[in-house]
């Protein structure tokens, strides 16, 4: 089964995270994710690991640097959500950081920030993850032409990461934030 996660917003409480899970052709009815992962502050957005057993999520819980910070959550045996751990201060900021993304492999995390060494507003960036000792290199950004100095938010690849599509506030765009369809020529890009 495949699943989605979707951020719902209600007029009388912050937003939280749902997830769907895809039976046949049709997704079941939403269900809300558990306390460790829904706090009395806003969640945002949710991403899964290939093999379905570490969530990342973005919250402004209490206790993380500031704004929305990004989390993650393991799989417990009984199909909970363990207790979140804050990534640190090496994705972090005192600005907002959102919509997590682990690339297919496990080894990046995709995500935008308003901190780091933005262009201006959200940029992408990406951090390579060492799982064996829970170590996140130093973010960078994913430069120009995808950021740019008005807002992007979120990146995902095509399982043979040659295109890509973006959520971004381009001139000439339809609305706020447009997807974009992303085709990478050079080998060295994706980062």
């Amino acid at each position: 089964a495949k699943t989605m996660f979707i951020y719902e917003d209600h007029i009388d409480k912050f937003g939280d995270i749902y997830s769907a899970e895809r039976k046949l052709k049709a997704f079941q009815k939403s269900v809300k994710l558990g306390t460790n992962v829904n706090s009395s502050s806003l969640e945002t957005s949710a991403s899964i690991s290939a093999d379905g057993y570490i969530l990342f999520f973005a919250s402004a819980m209490t206790g993380g640097q500031g704004g929305l910070d990004l989390y993650m959550c393991k799989k417990l045996p009984d199909g909970e959500w363990a207790l979140p751990q804050n990534l640190g201060t090496q994705i972090n900021t005192k600005y907002n950081e959102d919509f997590p993304t682990l690339s297919s492999d496990g080894h990046s995390l995709y995500f935008c920030s308003e901190g780091h060494s933005s262009m201006g507003g959200f940029d992408i960036f990406v951090s390579v993850w060492e799982e064996e000792d829970n170590f996140w290199m130093p973010p960078q950004n994913i430069g120009y032409p995808l950021n740019t100095p008005d807002d992007e938010r979120v990146i995902s690849f095509t399982e043979n990461k040659t295109t890509a599509y973006i959520s971004a506030f381009r001139k000439g765009g339809i609305g706020n934030l447009d997807i974009y369809k992303v085709t990478f020529h050079n080998a060295n890009f994706p980062l």
